[in-house]
């Protein structure tokens, strides 16, 4: 592989934002922006589903090169983006080195992302495989036998964290005592509808995603807990997201089919 390759996507490929646009309509209409936050791109969770997806591939392909993580034809490289056109046809990009390019530019340009039948792909002999998350299906459902702590102190006492708590409810001197009634309500509504717990890839594994109604809204999510299985008994939330994050995080395995979530 080219050393100038690197894990991170945008620290040694260009990608002009005509291309982004591109993929956002070839692919299944989906809504790739955020609902409340600000960015610089004008499809960020499709960005950043990308770059999630090449950086697991690359550490795929680290691991185990004989597998078609990555395929390489010359100076282009051509990897399964994971999406499907509305045709079901899967869709491939294609990154090559940029010839033109200045000492001070990044080495590699995006050339495109292309469904299957296209010219472009069909120059690669083998295609690439789709990123791999997990082993076994089973670990995509939350366990509700196991426990379910939260650290508090983390989530209370950082000001990031402690800053994606509501307003009106932030500075409650309940909070605590709201927090783990919700978290307990959750697991009954997990029980009955395994759903609920949305799997998202962190840290090289696998957590949940958990939705906490902290207004006298029982049905609008107000807060998401993520939570990691730190043993065969229990689960352990470190640290709670935006309902934007929440989904920017949980669309990196698959769509979010959930109703909390669910766009």
């Amino acid at each position: 592989m080219d050393t100038r390759i690197k894990e991170t996507l945008y620290e040694f490929c260009f990608t002009p934002a005509i291309k982004w646009e591109k993929l956002a309509n070839l692919a299944m209409k989906e809504n790739w922006k955020y609902l409340n936050t600000e960015s610089d791109f004008d499809y960020p969770i499709l960005v950043n589903y990308i770059v999630f997806t090449f950086k697991k591939l690359y550490n795929l392909y680290k691991k185990d090169s004989t597998q078609n993580w990555l395929v390489f034809n010359g100076n282009s490289i051509c990897i399964n983006t994971g999406l499907l056109t509305k045709n079901y046809e899967r869709i491939f990009m294609i990154i090559k080195e940029d010839q033109n390019k200045t000492p001070d530019q990044k080495p590699y340009i995006t050339k495109g992302f292309y469904p299957e039948s296209s010219a472009e792909v069909c120059k690669f002999d083998v295609l690439p495989k789709k990123a791999k998350f997990f082993d076994k299906v089973e670990d995509l459902i939350f366990n509700t036998d196991l426990r379910l702590v939260a650290n508090f102190e983390h989530i209370l006492e950082n000001p990031e964290n402690k800053a994606r708590i509501p307003e009106g409810i932030r500075n409650n001197p309940n909070l605590i005592t709201i927090l783990n009634g919700e978290i307990d309500r959750v697991k009954k509504r997990i029980d009955s509808n395994y759903k609920v717990a949305v799997p998202q890839y962190y840290d090289n594994k696998l957590q949940f995603l958990l939705p906490l109604s902290l207004s006298d809204d029982p049905n609008k999510t107000d807060l998401v807990l993520a939570v990691d299985k730190i043993s065969n008994t229990c689960y352990k939330g470190y640290t709670c997201l935006t309902l934007d994050m929440a989904y920017n995080n949980a669309r990196q395995i698959a769509k979010p089919e959930t109703n909390w979530l669910a766009r």
